[in-house]
């Protein structure tokens, strides 16, 4: 149980290391994981094996709650693949910061004349079509595992998906007070 623990997040669930898993193959394998090691199970084991017992809980419900969410995947396969996320050398290019400013103004105008649906919807449909194409180009660039022009295109690419996460929260958050 032990040599677990050392095991990247995809290993662990014995996925191939790849933005492309199924959530049904995850799940299934985080119960099965879940299973075989919860503390119940270890109730009247030794307290060494209690702690263990306790911190592959921990660490099996880190990989799934990592490897669920499709940010925080990306994050971790560009950690695997020596990507310092935190270094802001991935600079956005010109035009999404654009874009950003641009998408701001939207959110704000929205605000102020207290959330018109039509374009609300419209906006939300416009962020997660944007999502949607960075995961794909994002994917397509983890795949090739050893270019590190496409893992720096990765990376920026990632920087912008959180923006992209962050406001797309806004505006739900936006949506669901109109309601």
């Amino acid at each position: 149980m032990q040599s677990l623990l050392s095991k990247d997040f995809f290993t662990l669930f014995g996925l191939p290391i790849s933005y492309h898993i199924t959530s049904a193959d995850l799940t299934a394998r985080f119960r099965e994981m879940q299973s075989a090691v919860h503390p119940d199970k270890y109730a009247n084991a030794t307290s060494q094996e209690k702690k263990l017992s306790v911190q592959m809980s921990a660490h099996i419900n880190e990989a799934y709650q990592t490897l669920k969410n499709p940010l925080s995947r990306i994050h971790y396969l560009l950690t695997l693949k020596g990507i310092d996320t935190q270094d802001k050398a991935a600079s956005p290019d010109p035009e999404f910061l654009a874009r950003q400013i641009e998408l701001r103004e939207m959110v704000a105008e929205i605000q102020i004349a207290q959330g018109p649906r039509k374009e609300l919807a419209q906006l939300l449909s416009e962020i997660t079509e944007n999502i949607s194409t960075l995961q794909t180009t994002v994917s397509k660039e983890l795949d090739v595992a050893d270019d590190s022009g496409l893992l720096n295109s990765a990376h920026k690419h990632y920087n912008e998906l959180q923006f992209l996460y962050r406001l797309l929260e806004e505006v739900r958050d936006i949506e669901e007070m109109l309601e």
